[in-house]
């Protein structure tokens, strides 16, 4: 790995020219270690470190298969689409495709509501929570992403290159506020009692009176920092 741009260039002084070089380039190394971009969170919901990840798996593996980079998107994928809106049996198929088409070793995923658990070649199992969301905006960006490593447009040795696109994803703010998207909430949750559990015009009309307390729970939840209550509260709330 090339050192950076001001580094970059021949010495003329002294006999030790290559030791220094050398130096110089432990330093870059060092520095991209612990750069801020290796120390952003492995995933939506999710509290372990990208930096942990990438710290065992350079480790153990060769740094010429870019292993690391694979195992992070691969994990950052699978954390992403659920938190955007995909259901789990759907996320386990896509992410379990990009990591063969990524020639990850042995992959094995399991992915809950709240808790994701993957696996690869031998090593250790990572045991990661995650959070559920509907932002489809992001999703149908991340399918997309998923659907080119899959279909080899992304080649296995550009690892580096999908983690890099998947955070730019990931970053990229809402078009819309809380506002709208509380309002919209309200609005699909009548239509949803029929469409999709087959229920009757009192059912709208009850999910019409109860989606805003659904509403002013999870926003609680998530200004006092308690969302893992969310599922048990809700109810509650709701009688």
């Amino acid at each position: 790995i090339p050192p950076p741009a001001h580094r970059r260039g021949r010495h003329t002084f002294g006999s030790n020219n290559e030791t220094k070089d050398n130096e110089e380039a432990e330093d870059y190394e060092e520095e991209k270690d612990h750069s801020p971009q290796n120390d952003r969170v492995i995933g939506p919901g999710c509290f372990a470190k990208e930096s942990e990840i990438r710290s065992f798996y350079e480790k153990s593996y060769d740094h010429g298969d870019n292993t690391e980079d694979k195992i992070v998107f691969v994990l950052r994928l699978a954390l992403g689409l659920l938190a955007t809106g995909h259901c789990t049996v759907d996320v386990e198929t896509t992410v379990l495709k990009a990591a063969a088409a990524l020639r990850l070793p042995t992959p094995r995923l399991s992915v809950g509501h709240r808790l994701l658990q993957a696996q690869f070649g031998c090593a250790p199992p990572h045991f990661l929570t995650c959070k559920r969301d509907f932002v489809f905006s992001t999703l149908k960006d991340l399918q997309m992403l998923a659907e080119a490593v899959i279909a080899g447009e992304i080649q296995p040795d550009e690892a580096h290159v999908a983690v890099e696109v998947l955070n730019r994803i990931l970053d990229t703010p809402l078009p819309y506020g809380w506002i709208l998207y509380d309002l919209v909430f309200v609005g699909i949750g009548p239509w949803a009692t029929v469409a999709a559990y087959y229920g009757s015009y009192w059912d709208m009309l009850g999910a019409i009176c109860l989606s805003p307390v659904s509403v002013l729970t999870y926003r609680l939840c998530e200004k006092l920092k308690i969302s893992h209550l969310e599922e048990i509260l809700v109810p509650f709330n709701i009688g």
